[in-house]
């Protein structure tokens, strides 16, 4: 008998029960069973993702109906990062208690609700409502899926799994984009709302069962090695920083894409072209991060670096030189998370669902405050002084991302 309640037998190697986060062992391909958890934690982030995207892009129809100014819209999005915020970080302690499966399915029934909420709106007070409730269930997504994620996927492919699980948010904007055209357009903006609160309930039900990941209930086992907390503040800093830049380019760039004299047809092909590329670098980067470094808090700093220059182009270019600097912010300046979140599992292992709530808690709160610092600089100072103070975030983020690197108590140790 193991001290983990195994039995040897016969030189097989012994199989505990499933520590919070830990990976699994001897799991050296990705086999139908894995797909299935990815798929599942994309459609859930996706879901989760898309509620204040979908609002920013239906707000010019919802106005046909009923009163809702850019204050409105301004409160519905606020709120939704507000409540993501300030329910992450205890979200780790609910993931213990409830479960990954019964978390991943209640944030995308919440999601669902919310979109439901969404589609019978006849006041901006219940689009504040709407976004209440999805902020509650966006809150819990990403630590969650970070430790299913460490706890399913072979070191190998984790990179990857990370990198596409990030892709859900690039694609939740293409999502909202998409629907323009094809249901707001010809058969009412509601319809929107009601076709992805159905995709949401559906995918809350197909959430497969996990072998590994949460355990729910009981007490945590002993952290061994357990990292200072002072490197997680710095890092948490970092994506707030990072993340008031990087919530910058889907709100503004076709504002100043057409303050700068693109069409409007022109600005809209831009952004979607530019959630193409997040989404391509976000699995790239990903795939490249296949566990054979401790982390890659480092590479990440460094794409935040060049998507500053990105802002910087933003800042100063003509037409041409605009959008080679919107291609560059979205591929590397809002393509780091994925990096990100799988440096966080690898060093936090043990407790890696309470680590990312609290890294999460920092990106809602840069995506809450981003957009309203660069709207006021923009209307005092213009578009040019706005992405300049867009670009230093950037550049500070990094910085931070690289003392965070730097932890003194794994120091010479591989996660």
């Amino acid at each position: 008998m193991t001290r983990d309640g195994g039995t040897a037998r016969a030189g097989r190697p012994v199989v505990g029960r499933p520590v919070v986060g830990r990976p699994v062992v001897g799991r050296p391909v990705v086999g139908r069973y894995e797909w299935s958890v990815v798929a599942a934690t994309v459609f859930c982030t996706i879901s989760a993702a898309v509620p204040p995207f979908l609002v920013g892009v239906l707000a010019v129809h919802m106005r046909d109906d009923f009163p809702f100014t850019s204050v409105h819209l301004a409160m519905s999005v606020a709120v939704y990062y507000a409540v993501s915020a300030a329910m992450s970080v205890p979200a780790g302690r609910i993931a213990h208690r409830y479960g990954a499966r019964r978390c991943l399915r209640g944030a995308a029934l919440l999601a669902g609700i919310s979109l439901g909420v969404l589609a019978v709106a006849g006041n901006w007070q219940l689009v504040l409502l709407a976004q209440f409730v999805a902020g509650a269930g966006n809150s819990v997504i990403q630590p969650v899926v970070g430790s299913v994620l460490n706890a399913t996927a072979p070191v190998r492919y984790r990179g990857a799994a990370f990198g596409l699980n990030q892709s859900a948010i690039p694609l939740s904007t293409l999502f909202a984009a998409l629907l323009i055209p094809s249901l707001s357009l010809t058969v009412g903006w509601r319809w929107c709302a009601a076709v992805l609160a159905a995709e949401a309930i559906v995918v809350a039900f197909l959430v497969p069962r996990l072998r590994s990941a949460v355990p729910r209930g009981g007490p945590r086992r002993e952290r061994r090695g357990r990292p200072s907390p002072g490197p997680l503040l710095l890092l948490a800093s970092g994506t707030a920083v990072g993340s008031m830049a990087a919530t910058n380019l889907p709100t503004f760039l076709t504002t100043s894409a057409v303050e700068a004299g693109m069409t409007v047809a022109a600005a809209a092909g831009l952004q979607m072209a530019g959630s193409v590329v997040c989404i391509l670098v976000r699995i790239s980067a990903g795939w490249l991060g296949d566990g054979r470094r401790p982390e890659y808090f480092r590479p990440a700093a460094a794409m935040l670096l060049a998507g500053g220059v990105g802002y910087v182009f933003l800042a100063t270019g003509p037409v041409w030189l605009l959008t080679i600097g919107a291609v560059v912010a979205f591929g590397l300046g809002w393509g780091w998370s994925g990096l990100f979140n799988l440096s966080v599992a690898l060093r936090y292992g043990d407790d890696v669902a309470h680590a990312i709530g609290i890294t999460q808690a920092g990106v809602y709160a840069g995506a809450m405050s981003g957009p309203l610092l660069f709207g006021v600089v923009f209307e005092r100072f213009g578009r040019d002084a706005a992405w300049s103070v867009t670009a230093l975030l950037a550049f500070a983020a990094a910085a931070l991302l690289v003392l965070g690197a730097r932890d003194p108590a794994r120091r010479g140790v591989r996660a």
